[in-house]
């Protein structure tokens, strides 16, 4: 289990100064650009802007190639990816940890008042994009292809594939500019994404990064396919994009049946874990996986379920996410009983990462009644 003074303590300095910063550019933006979904193409605009200085300085490209001189062109793509998936779970958790339970009272204030805690999440919003943006610019890149601050409609369609927003293609083939329907529409769902997950404060950290987790590896997987394949037909992509979606959907299902399999470890539902289930349900459902296939997921026999779990095979970090969020719903309900250890401890041993009781015991202190 990752300890509180990792090495990514540095890396959640870097994010909380980022979220700041976000939150301060958000700040200053009208009420209804920040509800309507006008703020996701500002963003995405100024984070295209940032890229085109940087590259005039060193390219993305050479940059990553100098970083990683052993890795052939794929490799290099799959370290991208890597990366930026790992960040933005990192994001989801340092954002969660920074929202209190009293300010996610006050996210229904939209209007002319903008609470703190909405402000807050839409900075992790922003954060996420970035780092997502700057991923699929990177992966362009790679391809020979270069992204125009003024032309964003392929990462449009792309964002909108991934979120599953219906009448997105249609609307960035009609609307002014090209994107700024699609835009709005993709900006309200990525929020939809996000305001699903509170509610439950604590075990919102865990599932941020789990979510976010998942998002940013789809849009990277769709974002490589996509410059691959640029020439071949729209059917040829189509059929592309539903083998994606197969995949992500089984990480999915398989998130779904890890997190039941240790809300039912002790023997009893807390009312936390099931408020945490049926969120998850709901964010699943959101990003596209049908809701009849989750719930069957919690009946998937444990050994599936663990078989399943080693077939992940180099997914190191969504192993990670996954530990994570499953050991912050053991210590929700205030207890960490034998039956949540051992399970714990197997999901280690399965995982291929240390487990270590008395240090999970020590980061969660605070929550546990019964150590």
């Amino acid at each position: 289990m990752p300890s509180s003074t990792s090495p990514a303590e540095p890396a959640r300095r870097r994010i909380r100064a980022a979220l700041d910063d976000a939150r301060r550019q958000l700040a200053v933006m009208r009420p209804a650009q920040l509800t309507d979904g006008s703020w996701f193409q500002l963003i995405l605009q100024r984070s295209a802007r940032r890229h085109v200085e940087r590259r005039s300085r060193i390219d993305a490209v050479t940059r990553w190639q100098r970083r990683h001189p052993d890795l052939c062109h794929d490799g290099l793509m799959d370290r991208v990816v890597q990366q930026t998936t790992r960040r933005a779970a990192l994001v989801g958790g340092t954002s969660g940890a920074l929202i209190s339970a009293a300010e996610l009272a006050a996210i229904g204030t939209l209007g002319s008042t903008i609470s703190a805690a909405f402000l807050m999440v839409l900075a992790e919003l922003a954060v996420i994009e970035r780092l997502q943006a700057r991923m699929v610019f990177t992966l362009a890149e790679l391809h020979g292809h270069r992204v125009s601050p003024d032309d964003l409609h392929d990462v449009g369609l792309l964002y909108g594939n991934v979120l599953k927003v219906k009448g997105a293609t249609r609307a960035a083939a009609w609307a002014r500019d090209g994107t700024v329907a699609a835009f709005r529409l993709i900006g309200v769902r990525f929020m939809q994404r996000a305001f699903v997950r509170y509610g439950v404060p604590i075990l919102s950290i865990g599932l941020g990064s789990g979510m976010n987790y998942l998002m940013t590896r789809s849009l990277g997987r769709h974002a490589r396919r996509s410059f691959e394949h640029r020439t071949h037909a729209d059917a040829h992509l189509a059929l592309i994009d539903q083998q994606i979606d197969a995949q992500e959907d089984a990480l999915r299902r398989l998130l779904m049946a890890l997190m039941g399999l240790m809300a039912a470890a002790d023997g009893r539902l807390d009312r936390r874990e099931r408020d945490l289930l049926r969120r998850t349900l709901d964010r699943l459902t959101i990003d596209g996986t049908p809701r009849d296939a989750l719930i069957e997921a919690l009946e998937m026999p444990e050994e599936t379920i663990f078989e399943s779990l080693r077939a992940l095979g180099d997914d190191h970090a969504f192993r990670e996410v996954v530990l994570e969020l499953l050991a912050l719903m053991a210590v929700s309900d205030g207890r960490l009983v034998p039956a949540e250890i051992a399970l714990l401890d197997r999901l280690s041993g399965v995982c291929g990462l240390p487990f270590d009781e008395a240090e999970l015991r020590a980061r969660y202190r605070s929550f546990l009644r019964d150590g």
